[in-house]
């Protein structure tokens, strides 16, 4: 068995307009013929985070008409989650197959069927059977835990009528990740949308938040969400886990002008 990690890859939109054109023929009202392969097992479940791609394994072995034959994998995605595709163990009948799935998934389950052909060419223009081997799959995308862990939470702080507010606050980013950019999100409108980072230490980062003068006192409640992106949260994406939500309650006192001299 021969197979190209290109070909498999190039032949997942082609094979779903493919009009087949296998190498046996036969008379009217005969069955199908049989797949070309055989799968096992036949059907997949995979767990993966948001964000991240759950990979799913499988033996493919080919008939024995075929087994010293140059031939093709071509797999039909209708549902297009799978994003790439590895084979390893490659002997002349069998090879294992680890699929990938894309990390644009959406959080729940997400299941559907793959078909297998096997091709005489790498177009998949001619098929050595027109029955293929369906592979069941079933893929689960749980909810990314939080980018990162800010403390303190919730925001508390006092401040003056007129005066502006800064309140500095550590980010813990989970293993794994790397934030370019921070960028609040507040519906009340207290606090600015932008954020500064005046240092980093490994996960560790030391964010200021601000919020322009307020002129009337009182206590002003709220949550912001704050976004946490690979880049420049304007051109790129949240990290898996963003935003965070931080609760705030901030008191303005009175403006007290000072006495003169």
């Amino acid at each position: 068995i021969r197979v190209r990690l290109s070909a498999v890859l190039g032949l997942l939109l082609l094979l779903a307009s493919c009009g087949g054109g296998s190498g046996g023929s036969g008379g009217g009202g005969s069955s199908a013929p049989p797949p070309a392969l055989t799968l096992s097992p036949t059907s997949v479940q995979a767990t993966a985070m948001q964000g991240t791609s759950a990979e799913m394994t499988v033996t493919l072995t080919l008939s024995t008409a075929v087994a010293n034959s140059t031939v093709y994998i071509g797999i039909q995605d209708s549902a297009s989650v799978i994003e790439s595709a590895d084979f390893t163990n490659v002997t002349q009948t069998t090879a294992t197959l680890t699929l990938h799935s894309v990390t644009t998934l959406s959080v729940g389950h997400h299941s559907g069927i793959l078909n297998f052909y096997v091709c005489k060419d790498s177009s998949c223009s001619s098929l050595v059977s027109d029955t293929p081997a369906r592979l069941a799959y079933t893929i689960t995308i749980t909810p990314a835990p939080p980018v990162a862990v800010i403390t303190p939470s919730p925001l508390t702080a006092t401040i003056e009528a007129q005066d502006a507010l800064r309140i500095t606050v550590t980010a813990d980013v989970a293993e794994g990740l790397y934030v370019g950019a921070f960028k609040v999100d507040d519906p009340q409108g207290f606090f600015d949308a932008a954020v500064t980072v005046s240092a980093v230490n490994g996960q560790r980062y030391t964010l200021t938040l601000s919020a322009p003068p307020k002129n009337v006192a009182g206590t002003y409640t709220g949550t912001i969400n704050l976004q946490a992106c690979g880049s420049d949260c304007a051109y790129s994406p949240q990290l898996p886990g963003s935003p965070v939500q931080i609760p705030y309650t901030i008191t303005v006192t009175p403006f007290v002008p000072l006495p003169p001299v």
